[in-house]
């Protein structure tokens, strides 16, 4: 392996790098998206980001699913209902969710899985909980303008992609 290669590899590795398919907003490498959304202080969250985004495009989708979920039932079960309010990076950001969604292959002809619901959610989570969003909009969402709901919603998500992976998986 080359050094080239080698930094490639380890610096910008494939997986965490989106497809480019999202219309020409350019290449969108899933650390930017996680340090704009602010998951830097936040490690469990960061690793169900980092998991959700990765889970197709490394071939083991239903054990990255799993892996996101245990990081998520840790950050509940450290955090509970008195999770703190975050803030994103302070740099402009010329992508839209659906834009990143796109990019990273999470939704095929306009559908979404549970898996990129998922993924959707918890970007809507984070600029809902920083302030960017006045208040819920997305139907996922109960009415509550809390966070610790959208977590459990988050959860359940997640269980449903699992749920999907495996039954795609199963069937002949």
């Amino acid at each position: 392996m080359t050094t080239t290669t080698l930094d490639r590899a380890v610096d910008h590795p494939a997986h965490y790098q989106s497809t480019g398919a999202h219309g020409g907003a350019g290449n969108i490498e899933l650390f930017d998206v996680m340090e704009h959304y602010g998951l830097v202080d936040h490690a469990y969250l960061w690793n169900v980001c980092k998991y959700l985004a990765r889970a197709h495009r490394k071939g083991a989708l239903i054990v990255d699913l799993n892996k996101a979920l245990v990081y998520l039932d840790r950050h509940l079960d450290t955090f509970g209902a008195e999770c703190e309010p975050w803030g994103s990076a302070d740099k402009e950001w010329p992508h839209a969710v659906d834009d990143i969604v796109q990019a990273f292959g999470l939704a095929a002809d306009g559908e979404m899985g549970a898996h990129g619901q998922a993924f959707c959610a918890l970007l809507d989570l984070c600029e809902f909980h920083d302030g960017r969003e006045e208040g819920p909009e997305d139907p996922l969402d109960p009415d509550t303008g809390e966070l610790y709901p959208r977590l459990v919603i988050l959860r359940r998500l997640i269980v449903e992609a699992i749920a999907e992976a495996q039954a795609a998986e199963a069937a002949p």
